[in-house]
């Protein structure tokens, strides 16, 4: 029998100050589309920014960059909202090596607690 270990969390909210959707675990491609479900929503909402919290993120892919930089620049023709939080370790890294950190908009990290919860989860033997 097989136990489920967490891969990627995203909590996700609107609030006061704006959308925050929180990352944990690692984005890659098996996570890609349930971030792009979750940052449609976001952008349906009528908030005027966007956070995409990156701090407990532990892994990301060259898919997961795609899909951030795809995210920007839907943002960027639409009201430019979206900002990233930046994060530490490989996570920097991948931004550095790709200069995506200095491309995509960062901000520092929000602190509120997100509500909605989405989590896939993979197999291990």
């Amino acid at each position: 029998m097989s136990r489920l270990e967490p891969v990627l969390r995203i909590d996700a909210a609107p609030q006061p100050d704006g959308y925050v959707i929180r990352l944990e675990g690692e984005l890659d491609l098996a996570g890609c589309p349930d971030l792009e479900s979750v940052l449609a929503d976001a952008e349906r909402s009528q908030v005027d920014r966007i956070v995409v919290d990156l701090d407990r993120l532990s892994f990301i892919d060259v898919c997961g960059l795609q899909t951030l930089n795809a995210a920007w620049r839907r943002s960027w023709n639409n009201g430019n909202r979206l900002r990233l939080a930046r994060a530490g370790g490989h996570v920097a890294f991948m931004f550095r090596l790709t200069m995506l950190d200095v491309t995509l908009p960062f901000t520092e990290p929000v602190g509120r607690k997100a509500s909605r919860v989405v989590r896939r989860e993979r197999a291990s033997s």
